[in-house]
């Protein structure tokens, strides 16, 4: 993949902006598995009721990020996008690879949990849901960054969307 080449050409001059280290071997990065990216439809999110599931308001998108990972560290993530027949790589996120890598602390996939991506096309960044949680939650990733970070119910961030 030639995201994964362009994030590492430039990791190579700005090593810290895309999540490695002094003294990690670039060459060592491995591209992860693709991780869906959802969105929540307009219609769906003006109908949307307190206490409705999430999961089956989501749609994949034409968007997906790769984990750039080194060892067993997520350092960032490679955004990719299909237009037409085309996918076209973007930038890496380190701030994206650092909530993720958060978000699966906190509800891990190997005890059941399993986090989904989610995006407004008309509001710049990344959310997140955990479907399993007894609320339904949608919550903007950079609430990862937080010391004790929480869900937010996902009423309010859909409510904030319309």
């Amino acid at each position: 993949m030639t995201g994964l080449g362009n994030v590492l050409a430039v990791a190579n001059k700005y090593p810290d902006a895309y999540g490695f280290m002094a003294g990690d071997f670039l060459e060592d990065a491995k591209l992860g598995e693709p991780i869906p990216v959802y969105i929540i439809d307009e219609s769906a999110r003006a109908n949307y009721r307190s206490g409705q599931p999430i999961n089956p308001l989501l749609k994949q998108s034409n968007r997906w990020v790769f984990p750039v990972t080194l060892g067993d560290r997520i350092c960032c993530m490679v955004q990719v996008k299909k237009v037409g027949k085309e996918f076209v790589p973007g930038t890496g996120s380190k701030a994206l690879a650092m909530a993720w890598s958060k978000i699966l602390e906190n509800w891990p996939m190997d005890q059941g949990y399993h986090p989904r991506l989610v995006v407004n096309p008309q509001i710049p960044g990344y959310y997140f849901t955990v479907p399993e949680l007894p609320m339904p939650n949608m919550t903007d990733t950079v609430m990862m960054t937080y010391f004790n970070p929480c869900t937010s119910p996902a009423d309010v961030i859909l409510a904030s969307w319309r």
